[in-house]
């Protein structure tokens, strides 16, 4: 979350952050954010209290397909959501 980590996955996802901000100045956006901050409201107060999307994100973009299909079958066969292909429905 944040500059909590390093590396060049998480300068990926700064990048990314960078450029959707730049193209859509009107969105919310923010990131990176852990998936635990991004998701959860109490989580994302504490680990990103300055972000107005921490706990109440809709969309997540992953970093490469290995840790998006993961997260995704991790909430899929967790939460109570309806998967369509590639997405989750219901998480909100």
């Amino acid at each position: 979350t944040g500059t909590s980590g390093a590396g060049a996955e998480v300068e990926k996802v700064a990048e990314a952050t960078r450029i959707a901000k730049e193209r859509r100045p009107d969105l919310l956006i923010d990131g990176p954010l852990q998936y635990d901050a991004a998701s959860v409201e109490s989580v994302g107060r504490s680990k990103a209290p300055d972000s107005k999307v921490a706990g109440r994100a809709n969309v997540f973009i992953f970093p490469d397909l290995n840790t998006g299909n993961t997260t995704y079958k991790a909430v899929q066969r967790s939460a109570n959501v309806v998967s369509v292909g590639p997405m989750l429905q219901g998480l909100n």
